[in-house]
């Protein structure tokens, strides 16, 4: 890593999960090698909310990694009560909802080493990603966990506050506004050039939507598509597994035997 990024990954946990991408880099199979450490950097942030019970997200690739220290992004110093991460939604440039919406992140973690006690996290389980985080902003001082002036101020902004209020009272609304949230700070200043194995009409909102059409119709469909742009004309097989069958008449067809 370079040195910028060393200094920053100064706590143990943030460690712990550069090691695991330095070690998927290495000994991963065929798809994490085609990624770079960015992209697996980011792949890791989806998997964790997803794993954690929150909403799929459309992964894309081809990040470009910083290959000299003149090239990275130099960050202050990492803490826990202004966090890199309110900067960097802070110069992102939110609406109000896509601001109140990555906030949710709080939902997962702890606020520093310590992992005991209500002022060590944000919400009760910082292991489950839902609508918690919400709920214990509206509850004001009467919330026991830990809050930081960027939180607060969610509460002190009359656009903000109704997007937590909203969130709080509905954890799918949450779940799609965090989803296009995470994804969209995710791919900042990459949006053009980043690419994905799924087609783009399956994301919806940042997520992934279930194709409804059969599986291997959805195949026959792209491979007509791919014949008709290269001129390839389908085969006599193809052509009378697409046909429809004739309908013979039951006497008739007794009658000629």
């Amino acid at each position: 890593m370079l040195k910028n990024q060393l200094e920053i990954c100064h706590s143990a946990d943030l460690k712990y999960a550069k090691d695991q991408i330095a070690e998927i880099s290495e000994i991963g199979n065929h798809i994490t090698q085609m990624l770079t450490l960015s992209d697996l950097i980011q792949l890791g942030g989806y998997a964790a909310v997803q794993y954690c019970g929150g909403p799929e997200m459309m992964f894309r690739m081809g990040r470009p990694d910083a290959e000299s220290e003149g090239d990275a992004v130099h960050h202050d110093r990492e803490t826990y009560g202004t966090s890199l991460c309110v900067q960097g939604i802070n110069q992102a440039k939110f609406t109000p909802q896509e601001h109140v919406a990555i906030m949710g992140i709080h939902t997962l973690g702890f606020v520093g080493m310590a992992k005991k006690g209500p002022d060590t996290r944000w919400c009760m389980n910082p292991y489950v990603f839902d609508n918690t985080y919400y709920k214990e902003l509206m509850l004001g001082d009467r919330s026991k966990y830990y809050r930081t002036d960027a939180d607060r101020a969610l509460m002190n902004d009359s656009e903000k506050r109704q997007w937590v209020e909203r969130y709080a009272a509905d954890q799918d609304l949450f779940f799609a506004h965090y989803a296009a949230a995470h994804v969209k700070v995710s791919e900042l200043t990459f949006e053009n050039t980043l690419a994905s194995e799924v087609e783009p009409h399956y994301s919806v909102d940042g997520g992934y939507q279930e194709p409804t059409r059969p599986l291997l119709q959805g195949v026959y469909e792209g491979l007509d598509r791919l014949k008709e742009n290269l001129g390839i004309a389908k085969t006599e097989n193809e052509v009378a597994e697409i046909e429809e069958p004739e309908e013979h008449d039951d006497d008739e067809h007794t009658a000629h035997h």
